[in-house]
């Protein structure tokens, strides 16, 4: 299957830091499965104007699962890894705070699809 690119976001994100105000993000998301009972959705989180930030990527993939293509319920997967480009003493405080804040943004799905 191919992967179909569906789009480029520019986001700008709070942060609670006493450096910097707000997180300029270029989410790109692409569908990496679409099929009668599952769609998979992988999308690349690109911060930058942010110490650190060219260090790594966040990446977050949701996954819906169907038993069949008629089924009325589904599935809802959402996972989080990160893609490291360079090596940093921060690494470990970085993924604490993207851990907070991911953990955060699933209540906030869990909200939307309850």
């Amino acid at each position: 299957m191919t992967v179909s690119k569906i789009r480029d976001i520019a986001a700008e994100f709070k942060v609670d830091s006493a450096f910097v105000k707000s997180a300029p993000t270029v989410k790109t998301y692409r569908v990496i499965e679409d099929s009668a009972t599952c769609i998979r959705i992988h999308c690349t989180n690109r911060t930058r104007d942010i110490p650190y930030c060219d260090t790594f990527d966040v990446i977050d993939i949701l996954t819906v699962h169907m038993l069949n293509p008629k089924s009325k319920c589904c599935i809802v997967q959402i996972g989080l890894t990160y893609i490291w480009h360079k090596s940093t003493m921060m690494k470990s405080m970085i993924k604490k705070s993207a851990i907070t804040e991911a953990r955060s943004m699933n209540v906030l799905y869990k909200n939307i699809l309850s």
